[in-house]
């Protein structure tokens, strides 16, 4: 499949979230883990502990529309937990009206579009 989009998204998801921390543009500190609250030491390492075990499975899978959704996933749970690692929060710099999570990031987007292809 396509293993080197993944890579590029990530790309992007760095590139906004410098640009709306630099230029100072609106961003939302977004200090849990899904609807999840807890610690930050705790979404730390439940943060690793997830990508650890999903990219276990992504190395021994071999279907690449598979591997493919668990790059996405891996790649912007990485985004996020730099974040938290470095800010202490998430960068959260757009929103979506009438849904029901309505302030993202890219990196949200990434693990969402992973989690349907796996879905799929």
């Amino acid at each position: 499949m396509i293993y080197w989009l993944p890579g590029i998204l990530l790309a992007v998801d760095r590139l906004t979230k410098i640009l709306s921390l630099n230029l100072k543009l609106p961003f939302y500190p977004n200090k849990q883990l899904f609807f999840f609250s807890a610690p930050l030491p705790l979404l730390i390492i439940l943060s690793c502990l997830l990508l650890f075990v999903l990219l276990f499975v992504a190395l021994t899978v071999s279907k690449p529309l598979l591997k493919t959704a668990l790059l996405l996933i891996i790649l912007g749970g990485f985004s996020n937990l730099y974040d938290r690692l470095v800010f202490g929060f998430t960068i959260d710099w757009f929103t979506l009206p009438l849904w029901p999570i309505s302030v993202l990031n890219l990196s949200d987007l990434m693990i969402v579009a992973g989690g349907l292809l796996l879905f799929f």
